[in-house]
């Protein structure tokens, strides 16, 4: 028996397209806080707000009992389980496909703004760079939350079909192109913040999904039923890394928003580091590093899909197959 596996990706999440492989990784920056009283900064020094990521699903998911009963909204759903990311690589282990993933993705592209900056090296390997701040148990952090790898399908935007035909009701943001070296109007765009990787699991009952420290360590495996939606089987998963206010997005309480400018969209920019030897310094020259800003904001009730919170990225670069990711 077959279902269709979709993912939603919400809030800080670098979408990686392998410069030749059919394959895109997909990386969230850790950007939870740093305690009380210690105040976080970006790479610019204005001021970072902390941000929580986390892996959600309906517990129906984890009952084969329940799977194909129905009757649990999987969007919001009323008993929702959460596992917090904390330095993990999450695996799919779907079988290989032929079919090529489609990418088109409504999140802001770094090639369309900046030829300076690249992936920061050892995203993908046993032990990323640290971060500025410390664990809960005073160790260093990590400068990557989570990670995985999507292969197949289609990564899109999540609207529906109906609504995300309708432009005239989308966002419309704007980024500065100071960090190019032909810098031209500000790049400007449709934006929406969440993505969506829809793809068909063949011959499958459940998914087993993996859940491992970047070293491969501490390996641990769920699976994962599809319910029964308008009379398909379908499995909801949502990875997620937004603001610490109200971060599962509960409809009950009042939902972040980005305001005029995204200026969570620079903890991407921990990702990433400066081309050709220059330092952070060197390559800002004293300016702020480039967010998103807001140019005509849609009709929200009749669109019928209010942007949150803040947006992650699409780049292009070379990387490892995901099975030497721990090596």
């Amino acid at each position: 028996m077959s279902f269709e596996l979709i993912v939603d990706f919400v809030g800080l999440c670098l979408h990686v397209r392998h410069a030749s492989r059919n394959e895109v990784a997909v990386v969230l920056p850790d950007a939870r806080s740093a305690g009380i009283d210690t105040p976080m900064n970006h790479i610019d020094d204005s001021a970072a707000q902390p941000h929580v990521g986390y892996l959600r699903m309906s517990l129906a998911s984890l009952m084969p009992a329940s799977a194909g009963q129905g009757g649990l909204d999987a969007d919001d759903p009323a008993f929702e389980v959460v596992h917090r990311l904390s330095g993990q690589t999450l695996n799919f282990n779907l079988s290989s496909t032929e079919s090529p993933i489609s990418v088109e993705p409504c999140l802001p592209h770094l090639d369309c703004f900046s030829t300076a900056l690249g992936l920061l090296a050892g995203v993908f390997g046993p032990t990323p760079p640290d971060s500025p701040w410390l664990d809960e148990r005073s160790h260093l952090r990590s400068l990557v939350l989570a990670r995985t790898l999507l292969q197949g399908g289609s990564l899109g935007r999540a609207t529906s079909s109906g609504a995300s035909s309708n432009s005239a009701k989308r966002d419309i943001w704007s980024i500065d192109q100071r960090l190019s070296s032909r810098p031209t109007a500000p790049y400007q765009d449709e934006f929406e913040g969440d993505v969506r990787w829809r793809r068909e699991v063949v011959d499958q009952e459940f998914l087993r999904l993996t859940i491992m420290k970047f070293d491969g360590s501490d390996a641990r495996t769920l699976d994962l039923y599809p319910d029964v939606r308008d009379g398909k089987r379908e499995l909801r998963l949502k990875i997620a890394n937004l603001c610490a206010d109200n971060p599962l997005e509960w409809s009950q309480l009042a939902i972040h928003r980005s305001g005029l400018e995204d200026s969570d969209f620079k903890w991407m920019y921990r990702l990433l580091q400066p081309s050709g030897g220059q330092t952070w310094a060197q390559l800002l020259g004293g300016f702020l590093l480039p967010a998103p800003r807001l140019v005509r904001e849609k009709d929200s009730q009749a669109f019928g899909y209010p942007r949150g919170d803040c947006s992650g990225l699409v780049a292009r670069a070379d990387f490892p197959p995901i099975e030497t990711w721990d090596k």
